[in-house]
């Protein structure tokens, strides 16, 4: 086998590599790792910007505004990135969200309703999260307030959670326990 070496050409700008050898094996080992580099780059950057849209990132804040019979009563301030993901809706599934996994401070603290979860609860939590938080809360008469910290948005407004009827479908469903048992 002929040592592999590199020449230059006549005007010195430009090199190349001599094929006086069989070089075979070492070129087909940079063509394939350019080219893992190469798609690496392309496709797993794009996979990682799709996870990042579809995943939900629970971003707020949650305090206790009052008292009622049956129903939790919180201010809630959930941080948006998007101009178009101000709603109600992102307040509503934040307030629910911290009900269940974060509990919240203020004249009424209250503990999370639901502890750790198991593999087969996390189902039945995300289409509670995602489809049925409408039945679970309410906003109280005090519209949206937004304001716009940096590249983000901070929108504020009073939700009510009916937690007696949650609590009673989350005991149905197995994923808190009853009540004195």
């Amino acid at each position: 086998m002929k040592p592999f070496y590199v020449s230059r050409c006549d005007e010195g700008t430009n090199l190349f590599v001599n094929k006086s050898f069989d070089g075979s094996f070492r070129e087909t080992r940079l063509v394939l790792t350019f080219l893992c580099t190469f798609f690496f780059l392309i496709f797993g950057s794009s996979t990682t910007m799709a996870k990042a849209k579809n995943e939900c990132i629970w971003d707020y804040e949650i305090v206790s505004a009052g008292t009622s019979v049956g129903y939790y009563i919180v201010k809630v301030s959930a941080h948006v990135s998007n101009k178009k993901d101000i709603s109600e809706v992102a307040v509503k599934k934040c307030a629910l969200h911290g009900v269940l996994f974060k509990g919240f401070t203020g004249d009424n603290p209250q503990r999370p309703m639901v502890g750790e979860l198991q593999e087969a609860q996390h189902q039945y939590i995300n289409n509670l999260l995602a489809n049925d938080y409408g039945k679970y809360t309410e906003t109280i008469g005090i519209p949206l307030q937004v304001v716009k910290h940096g590249k983000t948005y901070k929108v504020t407004t009073v939700i009510q959670v009916a937690k007696d009827l949650l609590r009673k479908n989350l005991e149905e469903a197995g994923i808190i326990r009853k009540l004195g048992l």
